[in-house]
């Protein structure tokens, strides 16, 4: 007798992309994505199948699929922590009422109050930032002048030479944003040493 051979089953696009849109959403962990692929009624696909497709045969498609979800996830998560930091901040502000309300009454445990505040407003910085984060947007924003990176420079041993505003059009000064009678940047030489000096 001889074995049949099974045919490899196909599976339609939809099939495929929603199952590798699983396995992304789920971090490729068996636990949580059999389960899924059952919910979503996919139960019929093993998951070692998934699995040889995102790292495989549809590795592209994965990548691309893997992109949007994380895309997705990051802004919902963004959108929880911004909740959060408003929550905090509802709660900094009712513990600093009733911080002031029992300071008024000398009542004694304003100690208490105090460490509330404190956490709270914590709590609100650190939801502010992870949403910044998590939505793509700045944490911090860096103000640097001419004379700071000028400065920095030098201390690493680089420095600009700065011909005359005459000596550059009006619009390449304007362009780099200069003052008046500074000129703009030509090129970086070493700064001046006693090797240098003639």
């Amino acid at each position: 007798m001889t074995a049949v051979q099974k045919r490899p089953r196909r599976y339609t696009d939809e099939e495929v992309l929603k199952g590798l849109a699983i396995y992304a959403l789920m971090s490729g962990a068996a636990a949580k994505v059999e389960p899924m692929l059952q919910e979503q009624g996919l139960g019929h696909v093993p998951l070692d199948t998934v699995r040889e497709w995102a790292y495989r045969s549809r590795r592209e498609d994965y990548q691309r699929v893997k992109g949007e979800v994380d895309q997705h996830v990051r802004a919902r998560l963004a959108d929880t922590h911004l909740s959060l930091a408003h929550a905090a901040s509802e709660l900094e502000a009712k513990a600093v009422t009733q911080l002031h309300n029992r300071l008024d009454e000398e009542q004694l445990d304003a100690k208490d109050l105090a460490n509330i505040l404190k956490s709270a407003a914590i709590a609100g910085g650190v939801h502010t930032d992870k949403s910044q984060v998590l939505a793509g947007k700045p944490t911090s924003i860096v103000h640097n002048d001419f004379g700071n990176l000028k400065r920095a420079l030098e201390q690493r041993g680089i420095g600009l030479v700065l011909p005359d505003k005459a000596g550059v059009g009006e619009e390449a000064v304007d362009a780099l944003g200069v003052g008046s009678g500074t000129g703009a940047v030509t090129g970086a030489v070493p700064p001046e040493t006693d090797a240098h000096r003639t």
